[in-house]
């Protein structure tokens, strides 16, 4: 191999007669002045000697490439010839020199480039495309780690393990996962909570399609790979084991729930929330005291012109109530409104349980799936993340004034899918979840707080949160929209960026800071499966047969038969449908088991028989 034609100090070609380049591999060249090169191979060609008596030469080979190489002696119109666009991963002092040779490196020269840590340290997600070669030479623990997955089984792992360095995150903070239907980005989310459990990160995932459980694991995997993973994750649905206690609330956090539930909260509303609501109250008691202090301001007149309609009591309560809160109050069109957002919030069932035990199983650094509705989802998270990032910061600023008092509560990550919806670019899109996000993702670096965010959609994702997500993992994405983001926000290069639509499933740009350039990877198979893995259409043929299937069976089983005795069968036939049927029915069916080769039909002076086929 050698470098020809022009040259530059960023990029060169390279030629090769006896082995085709591949995409991402990478290259050492020898530069007599410069030293030794590291290169990235962005683009490669093989031109084949062309057929006798082809026209149109041009559109074959670029006429100066053709000049280049006839220049050193080769002629690609009678030989084969292989090329390379090699993109150099620092740029030189000068242009590299012509003809200097190039060669395929030795892994210890481009393990630093490739490697930021190890597997009992970071996160092995699969493997780095380009580095088939490099294989062989890979120390034993770098061996066997991170095995592909080829559609129908495991797939030996080939080339060098993707190993994130999750610890670099303190540097370069949060994550996002980007892709379109079927890219695998789902597939990769999985892989990444896998090694989050490895790791035992504490770790908050707001799952709204009910997909992220690991009971299920994936056979194949060698025994000292595979883990008891529901030992190390657990799911809680809001209402049933998980929720908001009334009772702990403030007036400020009660006022940031009900504008999650209905929309932004009016002055006057935030303002009688905060007014009425008292230390302790329970969902009751506050619902009771607005319920009383409406019906006492809209009946005030009556209350006053004539007392008796009413009972002493009811009165009594009536004039402490607006002696207390009745300048304090617009009026009773603003208590209906937080009534109706109240009473909202109730019925997705957020008040019945508390979130304690989400956090002592954060404290256990444990995995913590958190399942409801986008809806529920976005209210719930606005309230636990705010409260426990909190708790963090309140920690950590404490270690940092010299106390020990403060309550010890852990770092944490927070994993959220379809992060649209949780914290939208529009500002006119209702979510309760996208102030904590957009703080956390411009703040949560420094008190140990991050985020991994996936979404099919990135271009609808908020702007500050996705100006801060420092690793990008880009899965296949068709849309344009969402790919002018992609080449704005990360480091792809425009062969890269074009690259997006045509991408494997399963198969991502890695875009980090953490690596300085952006990597091509193969996710490793997972070790787990959805519960939504399975085919839906094997389903529909095993669990919902239709009722002229059932039919047939139950036809075919009681052969042979004849039309002058099928009457007989009516009742055994309705039975085992689960309803009446007629003789009609019944011969129509006949006739087409027959008409489709099932059964034999057969003429006789009695009528027709139908019999199994011989």
């Amino acid at each position: 191999m050698q470098v020809i034609g022009t040259t530059t100090p960023q990029e060169v070609w390279v030629l090769d007669q006896t082995r085709p380049f591949r995409t991402n591999e990478l290259l050492i060249i020898e530069d007599p002045q410069l030293g030794l090169l590291t290169g990235e191979v962005v683009e490669c060609q093989s031109h084949h000697p062309l057929l006798s008596g082809s026209k149109g030469e041009g559109a074959v080979l670029d006429r100066q490439l053709l000049s280049n190489l006839l220049t050193i002696g080769l002629d690609p119109r009678r030989e084969v010839v292989h090329l390379a666009r090699v993109r150099l991963l620092t740029e030189a002092r000068w242009p590299v020199a012509f003809a200097a040779p190039v060669r395929l490196p030795r892994f210890e020269e481009v393990a630093p480039l490739l490697l930021k840590t190890g597997p009992d340290t970071g996160l092995t997600l699969g493997v780095i495309a380009g580095t088939e070669e490099l294989g062989q030479e890979l120390p034993a623990g770098l061996r066997e780690i991170a095995p592909l997955w080829n559609g129908e089984g495991l797939q030996a792992q080939e080339g060098v393990p993707f190993i994130f360095n999750y610890q670099a995150m303190n540097q370069y903070p949060h994550l996002g996962i980007f892709g379109g239907s079927g890219s695998g980005k789902s597939f990769g989310t999985r892989v990444v909570l896998e090694e989050l459990m490895q790791q035992g990160i504490p770790t908050i995932v707001l799952d709204p399609h009910w997909e992220m459980s690991f009971e299920q694991q994936v056979a194949g995997w060698p025994p000292g790979l595979q883990r008891e993973w529901t030992r190390r994750a657990v799911l809680f649905a809001i209402g049933q084991e998980v929720g908001v206690n009334f009772s702990e609330l403030n007036g400020a956090e009660v006022a940031n729930l009900l504008a999650a539930a209905g929309g932004s909260l009016s002055e006057a509303m935030e303002n009688a929330v905060i007014t009425l609501h008292q230390r302790r109250d329970s969902l009751q008691t506050f619902k009771t005291r607005l319920e009383e202090l409406r019906w006492a301001l809209e009946n005030e007149s009556k209350l006053r012109k004539s007392p008796d309609l009413f009972t002493p009591e009811k009165v009594r309560q009536a004039q402490e109530l607006l002696e207390e809160y009745k300048d304090r109050i617009s009026g009773p069109g603003t208590l209906a409104g937080i009534q109706w957002r109240l009473n909202r919030l109730e019925q997705t069932g957020i008040f019945h349980r508390d979130i304690r035990p989400v956090e002592e199983e954060l404290i256990k650094r444990k995995l913590v799936i958190i399942r409801g509705t986008v809806t529920t989802l976005n209210i719930f998270a606005a309230y636990v993340l705010k409260k426990f990032y909190d708790k963090r910061r309140q920690y950590r600023d404490s270690l940092q004034r010299g106390e020990r008092s403060g309550e010890p509560f852990p770092p944490f990550v927070i994993v959220a899918d379809e992060a649209h919806n949780f914290a939208p670019v529009s500002p006119v899109i209702p979510a309760p979840a996208r102030s904590i996000l957009k703080e956390i993702a411009q703040e949560g670096r420094k008190y140990g707080v991050f985020l991994i965010l996936a979404t099919q959609r990135p271009a609808l994702l908020d702007e500050t949160i996705n100006a801060q997500l420092n690793t990008k993992f880009i899965f296949r994405t068709t849309r344009s929209q969402d790919i002018d983001l992609i080449q704005r926000e990360s480091d792809l290069s425009r062969e890269e960026t074009r690259r997006l639509p045509y991408l494997p499933s399963g198969t991502c740009f890695v875009s980090s800071a953490i690596y300085g350039r952006s990597l091509l990877v193969r996710i490793r198979a997972a070790k787990t499966c959805s519960p939504h893995s399975h085919n839906p259409f094997t389903e529909l043929s095993r669990d919902f047969a239709s009722e002229e299937d059932k039919m047939s069976e139950i036809l075919l089983g009681l052969l042979p038969l004849n039309e002058a005795s099928l009457l007989s069968y009516l009742p055994e036939i309705g039975q085992r449908l689960g309803r009446a049927v007629t003789i009609e029915e019944v011969k129509a069916a006949l006739a087409d088991l027959a008409c489709q080769g099932r059964c034999r039909e057969i003429s006789t002076p009695f009528g027709k028989k139908y019999e199994v086929m011989p």
